[in-house]
């Protein structure tokens, strides 16, 4: 019995210490080089310690993995990973299959440039043409016919079961537009029964100092299917619900379609919190917006949109374009009536709660003085609103049409024109600069 012990902790050490002995470290370096190099089209560089373990499961760690970014780019590694840890299945490694039953990413930072139509996540392998600017594909298109059944045959069957990211930063850049956006402090865990899914994935980020939860479910990906998938964001005060299909493979790229909902608290909390605004007269007020929505790389719209703040129902369509210098926002809004005395007196939200109905957009008033906005919004935006009644200090206007385009604090006043108390109509255009929130120039024609 003594003996078999002591053979029994022999047979466990030499699985612990043989495998770092045997392999040739730097062999496994290179050779996964030259995988991901054939893949892609990029350096891979394992510049810290590599390890290897047979006990309780085998598992493999690398530190210190880059990869390389395109050329010409001031940033050399697309991703930066401390460490890198992958559990294998032993069971399966008998039958021939590579099932990772965990890969987990310590501390990694991506890096996504796009510039001249083109994202740097777009890979280029050795033999393959680049893709035109735009295309969705993660592969470029083989050089020759054939060639891309010939890289899914030499492809083995590797499986993932799980992905878990932990202190993960992504960075996005428009070297075009000069637009940027940071994500950091992210944790994710992401299931999935194939690398072609389907996908459930659930966890934390902060975006502009503000800590973001996310859940969702992808559907299996497939050549010449679309991807259903069903995303839910939890932000301070607020929640984003999105159901739809990805489209792949269209003229302009991959193309997100479905039904958005989106609830605000606080709207004026919320606008300040994520930057639109510095200051704005809606504190108070809940935001709830539904409709139609289609996303792209380039940009997005928001169609059949039902929207309620506060008092105020309204409909209408809401576009963006991402493209060009600076972010363009088109919005256009029609109401039946348009309460300004309710909207800009500063109110306590109410706590909303499943079932309480109109008590969410019911908070309790208290008057103070208006400030004023400040319109130095990061994008360029064009506004329509049209409302058949609007109430201000207690006086009612009709057929009120206010059409402005802002750009930088400015506001070039296109048209504003209502019926008022005892005049047929007043129409006004011209020009009004604001900086911070404060009226630095006014020059209107009424």
């Amino acid at each position: 019995m003594r003996y078999g012990l002591m053979a029994a902790a022999c047979l466990l050490v030499a699985l612990a210490v043989v495998p770092t002995v045997l392999i040739d470290k730097n062999a496994v370096k290179h050779r996964l080089a030259r995988a991901v190099y054939e893949a892609t089209g990029r350096e891979l560089a394992i510049d810290g310690g590599v390890g290897f373990s047979v006990i309780p499961t085998p598992r493999f760690r690398a530190e210190a993995v880059r990869l390389a970014n395109w050329s010409n780019s001031a940033e050399p590694w697309m991703l930066d990973i401390r460490q890198v840890t992958v559990t294998v299945s032993p069971l399966d490694l008998l039958w021939g299959r590579v099932v990772a039953r965990a890969v987990e990413l310590d501390t990694p930072h991506l890096i996504l440039e796009r510039r001249a139509g083109r994202g740097n996540w777009v890979f280029t392998p050795p033999g393959y043409l680049p893709p035109r600017p735009g295309a969705a594909d993660v592969i470029a298109a083989p050089a020759e016919a054939g060639g891309a059944q010939a890289a899914e045959e030499s492809t083995p069957a590797i499986a993932v079961e799980k992905l878990l990211i932990r202190n993960g930063r992504v960075d996005y850049i428009d070297a075009s537009g000069g637009k940027s956006l940071s994500v950091d402090a992210m944790a994710l865990e992401v299931k999935a029964q194939s690398l072609q899914g389907p996908f459930q994935a659930e966890g934390t980020a902060r975006i502009a100092g503000r800590t973001v939860t996310v859940k969702g479910d992808i559907g299996r990906t497939q050549a010449d299917h679309a991807v259903p998938l069903h995303v839910e964001t939890g932000l301070e005060g607020g929640h984003l619900r999105l159901d739809g299909l990805l489209l792949r493979d269209t003229d302009s790229g991959s193309v997100l379609k479905g039904n958005m909902d989106l609830k605000v608290a606080d709207a004026g909390d919320f606008a300040t919190r994520f930057g639109l605004f510095s200051s704005v007269p809606l504190s108070g007020h809940a935001l709830a917006a539904s409709g139609q929505v289609r996303i792209a790389a380039e940009g997005g719209e928001l169609n059949e949109a039902q929207i309620r703040l506060g008092p105020v129902e309204a409909s209408g369509t809401v576009a963006w374009v991402l493209d060009g210098q600076r972010p363009k926002l088109s919005v256009n809004i029609n109401t039946r009536h348009l309460d300004l005395d309710s909207l800009t007196a500063p109110r306590v939200a109410s706590e909303h709660t499943e079932g309480d109905g109109d008590a969410w957009f019911a908070p309790s008033v208290a008057h103070a003085a208006v400030p004023v906005p400040d319109f130095a919004l990061p994008v360029d935006a064009d506004l329509l609103l049209k409302a058949e009644t609007v109430t201000w200090r207690g006086q009612a206007t009709h057929a009120a049409v206010c059409d402005l385009s802002i750009s930088r604090g400015d506001i070039v006043v296109n048209q504003v024109s209502a019926e008022l108390p005892g005049v047929a109509q007043v129409r006004a255009f011209g020009f009004v600069g604001v900086g911070g929130a404060a009226l630095r120039a006014l020059d209107l024609t009424v």
